[in-house]
């Protein structure tokens, strides 16, 4: 007896990563739906808005693939929060909200920020820049985020931050 190879009912239910299926829309529109994205992706507190450590070098990683690929090169900025005489070298709630909210206001809506160590250095990618010189884009973008972190945090707190800016890949020098 011949057996026959069963054909996949189209009406099943198979979701894909989004909680989607292929064949028909989601039902759903609640805002919990909405917003699936902020229970995983963000932190809580310090840095509300900023991707959690997991997700920038998730994201990053991705932007690293994307850059070999194509060869054009992307920028990671660092902003170090430095360990002072008597305080911790991790950023309180306070301060990591206003250097988030510094880069939110000083970069372009395409870039990414989050934590690349969970409460002690946010980060930044910057990509699909323009074919400029890179030490030109570095001197501009950290003229700009330091305007802002100026703006919003006391003097005390700005000289224990360190900004650092990585081309990826490097620029070879001929």
């Amino acid at each position: 007896m011949r057996s026959r190879l069963r054909q996949p009912d189209m009406s099943e239910s198979r979701t894909n990563a989004f909680g989607t299926t292929p064949v028909e829309k989601r039902r759903s529109s609640s805002a919990e739906d909405l917003n699936w994205h902020n229970s995983s992706l963000f932190t809580d507190g310090a840095g509300a808005g900023a991707y959690s450590e997991e997700a920038f070098r998730y994201l990053l990683a991705i932007e690293r693939k994307r850059a070999a690929r194509s060869g054009r090169p992307f920028f990671l900025l660092l902003v170090d929060f430095r360990r002072g005489a008597r305080g911790p070298a991790s950023m309180e709630v306070a301060v990591s909200s206003q250097v988030f909210a510094a880069l939110s206001a000083a970069l372009r809506d395409t870039d990414v920020s989050g934590w690349y160590r969970e409460g002690r250095t946010a980060g930044a990618i910057l990509a699909q820049l323009s074919d400029g010189s890179g030490d030109n884009v570095s001197e501009i973008v950290g003229q700009r985020v330091r305007a802002e972190l100026s703006s919003r945090l006391p003097r005390s707190v700005i000289d224990r931050l360190q900004m650092r800016m990585f081309q990826i890949p490097r620029e070879s020098r001929g």
